[in-house]
């Protein structure tokens, strides 16, 4: 059985290394977050477009340009 202090640092380990995984990922555009978590700008007169589509699921948070 694993002591609660070595599980901890481990855990740590593995979140930085995804971090960093995910950081490069991003900086070199091979993953785009916004597709994963349902981004999308609206812009102000989209409004009630934006409200829709966050019903419906099809987006988790509208952004509004203004």
């Amino acid at each position: 059985m694993i002591n609660p202090r070595e599980f901890i640092r481990r855990l740590v380990k593995v979140l930085l290394l995804l971090s960093i995984t995910l950081m490069s990922l991003m900086n070199t555009n091979k993953l785009n977050l916004n597709e994963y978590f349902g981004n999308k700008t609206y812009k102000l007169n989209e409004i009630n477009k934006a409200i829709q589509d966050l019903k419906r699921g099809k987006i988790i948070r509208p952004l509004i340009k203004m």
